[in-house]
């Protein structure tokens, strides 16, 4: 990909054409690379619960700054296999870091063999 500008973009769209199929989306939005799954068998009416997974990764905001840089092109790689954040990948550049999985629970220190709780962030 070649991003030009810091405006919200769709890079990539697939759907099946079977019903149960996933939707898979890639583009720019708010200032971050996203990739996006929505579940195949659709939300259900009576909830507000959106089953969709995705991946982060921010734009560069100027030259010395972290992110995927504007005007470079970059090689991204994408890989789908639900829409849980461990069946997603998204590569950029050959590298994972600085993607973020939202839906993810991270410990914020580690786990001792008698803890009795779990501090997460």
């Amino acid at each position: 990909v070649l991003p030009r500008a810091l405006g919200d973009e769709l890079v990539l769209a697939v759907a099946g054409t079977a019903a149960d199929s996933d939707r898979v989306t890639l583009g720019l939005e708010g200032g971050e690379l996203v990739l996006r799954v929505l579940d195949a068998g659709g939300d259900h009416p009576a909830s507000a619960f959106r089953e969709a997974g995705e991946l982060r990764y921010p734009l560069a905001q100027g030259a010395r700054s972290p992110g995927l840089p504007l005007e470079t092109w970059s090689h991204l790689l994408v890989d789908v296999r639900g829409n849980r954040p461990d069946q997603m990948t998204l590569l950029v550049n050959g590298l994972v870091h600085g993607v973020r999985a939202l839906g993810s629970t991270r410990l914020t220190s580690g786990l001792s063999a008698d803890a009795g709780s779990l501090t997460v962030e």
